[in-house]
């Protein structure tokens, strides 16, 4: 008994030691893909592995749903580019937790939603990005970002930045998302109506649903790594990533969502989602980076220390 208390002993203070976890945390069950469907004016929601449907009308007559959001506390905003409204939810019931979040807007389109609770909503009517509370709604910055062209898409990364598309220019600018400061106002030019916008793993992804095409950019530079990445999507709409590297795309035009290696462009998956009714926005449930699943899980050096301490138990006399 003594020898097995030891033993336990000494691997908690080693893991204490090295900051690791004794055993994982619970993760979640199954990542959802949320989408938006302008048909039937409503948000469904799917399996990410699997592509079945979980709930094919967690939310109803919610208007067409342009864009989505998704924070960490469970909650989803929609922007209602018709209405000049952003819509904010409970993502698991569908419930409105409030049908006029944010009001007055200008034909909001692209939405977005920092780890700090900032909201932000581009205003294609007035060419200008506004920051938001995420919690009350209230004004933080109705005018973020000024005298752009058509702003239609935005995006996050990890570094405090907010990428916006211009949809009359064809041009994706990069800017301070505290401040508003242009990092660089003409990051990717050249595009051909660039609609949505994604950040993944320090790439930027592009779709032109008008040229049937999505663009692969470095998110630091705006170097074209690849400007035909994907090409086999009818009118590629909404972009989403899950935590294992692929790529999910609306296709406005068949009416699928099809699966990607966001690395290669490889088709996993060209029909994964099928039935829909115009799909245009994607969202997923916020996951961990593949390697923070794998650190939260008690891989890597957790696992490599417990090994070692088990080999270098004393044998019985």
């Amino acid at each position: 008994m003594s020898s097995r208390f030891s033993f336990w002993r000494r691997l908690a203070l080693l893991s204490f030691g090295l900051g690791l976890p004794l055993a994982p945390p619970r993760l979640a069950a199954q990542t959802l893909l949320y989408v938006s469907n302008l048909g039937t004016t409503t948000v469904s929601t799917y399996n990410s592995s699997s592509g079945a449907a979980v709930n094919t009308t967690l939310i109803t007559g919610a208007g067409p749903a342009y864009q989505m959001a998704l924070d960490g506390s469970g909650n989803l905003y929609i922007s209602n580019y018709n209405t000049g409204v952003v819509a904010k939810y409970n993502a698991s019931t569908g419930a409105v937790i409030n049908a006029s979040f944010i009001t007055g807007l200008s034909s909001p389109y692209g939405i977005a939603v920092d780890g700090s609770g900032d909201l932000y909503v581009a205003n294609t009517g007035t060419g200008i990005v506004g920051e938001y509370s995420a919690l009350t709604g209230a004004v933080i910055n109705a005018s973020l970002i000024s005298g752009l062209s058509s702003p239609f898409a935005i995006a996050l990364d990890g570094a405090g930045s907010l990428f916006v598309s211009n949809e009359g220019s064809g041009i994706v600018g990069k800017y301070n998302a505290s401040t508003g400061s242009a990092l660089n106002a003409s990051l990717v030019t050249g595009l051909s109506q660039p609609y949505w916008l994604a950040v993944h793993s320090g790439d930027l992804y592009v779709s032109s649903p008008n040229s049937n095409v999505l663009g692969l950019y470095n998110a630091t530079t705006g170097a074209t790594i690849s400007a035909s990445f994907i090409t086999s999507v009818s009118r590629p709409m909404g972009l989403a990533f899950d935590g294992q590297g692929h790529l999910f795309v609306a296709s406005y035009g068949n009416n699928v969502i099809g699966e990607y290696d966001a690395t290669t462009g490889t088709t996993l998956s060209a029909s994964f989602i099928t039935g829909l009714s115009t799909p245009y926005a994607l969202a997923f449930t916020p996951v961990p980076e593949p390697s923070t699943l794998a650190m939260l899980a008690g891989g890597g050096s957790g696992l490599v220390a417990f090994a070692v301490i088990r080999r270098r138990r004393p044998t019985a006399a």
